[in-house]
């Protein structure tokens, strides 16, 4: 990569730089020590670095700990873009396809739908131990709703969430809403609906930068990382990725750490 100028590289999380046991967010796996380093090496070298990711910025927060106040930050799959812990733009999904969609996701038997707002997070469910059983899985400061009409705040994403594999959840709603809204599977048991997605995200905060889109790369490993990986300067993907993403994009990485230090020699 050396004769390529890449002024920015925007990586994923889960299943790219934090290598999950299994697909639950309130896993313990954490980020390699050895990326910190790195991005006080990328910022000497003028590179910045961007967290692009579906969780929340308070999550990237406890992850990166005090260097969340020195990268950018996608969260929420292109709904929050921050750069220096400074928030710059949050990209909503408008209130009636949001209502849709919860009421199309809530009709498949084994689901359950987290709706994330600028105010808080909701378990839409029928049941308290339905929203008990999604917390002690994920985020346990979530809050219950009973009914779409007591959720508050602007709507920034809606997660539909299997407790076996997506599979057949993404097939019946994936055809419903490719062709109004971003809609991808983010692991095994998560299917993500956002606005703007990861290459939405990605192309905000290049324009608040003043950074072309030419000298981005970036990396992931789903496919709600591929949008992003399209308009991207240097798009890679993970090799543990599904056969279809591995056709799609040609470079291909064992460590995203190794494939991110390629553009600092």
């Amino acid at each position: 990569m050396k004769n390529k100028k890449i002024s920015l590289i925007a990586s994923d999380l889960d299943g790219t730089l934090i290598l999950h046991e299994n697909d639950s967010i309130n896993s313990a796996d954490t980020l390699p020590p050895s990326l910190f380093p790195v991005l006080d090496r990328m910022r000497y070298k003028n590179v910045l670095f961007c967290a692009a990711s579906g969780r929340s910025y308070s999550s990237i927060e406890e992850h990166f700990g005090e260097y969340s106040r020195k990268i950018c930050c996608i969260c929420e799959n292109g709904s929050y873009i921050y750069s220096d812990g400074e928030l710059l733009e949050v990209i909503s999904i408008p209130y009636d396809i949001a209502r849709e969609i919860c009421a199309s996701a809530r009709t498949i038997e084994g689901c359950f739908v987290r709706v994330n707002t600028t105010e808080h997070r909701y378990y839409l469910v029928d049941k308290e131990e339905e929203a008990d059983l999604m917390r002690s899985w994920e985020y346990p400061d979530a809050l219950t709703a009973f009914s779409f009409d007591i959720i508050s705040g602007d709507i920034t994403q809606i997660t539909v969430i299997s407790l076996g594999p997506i599979d057949d959840a993404a097939d019946l709603l994936i055809p419903l809403w490719k062709d109004k809204i971003k809609v991808n599977v983010a692991g095994s048991h998560f299917l993500d609906f956002a606005s703007a997605g990861k290459s939405g995200g990605l192309q905000v905060l290049c324009k608040h930068l003043g950074i072309p889109m030419e000298e981005t790369a970036a990396i992931g490993d789903n496919y709600n990382d591929a949008d992003m990986l399209e308009c991207a300067g240097v798009p890679f993907i993970m090799a543990s990725a599904a056969q279809e993403l591995l056709d799609r994009f040609p470079n291909h990485t064992t460590d995203a750490l190794e494939t991110i230090c390629s553009f600092l020699d």
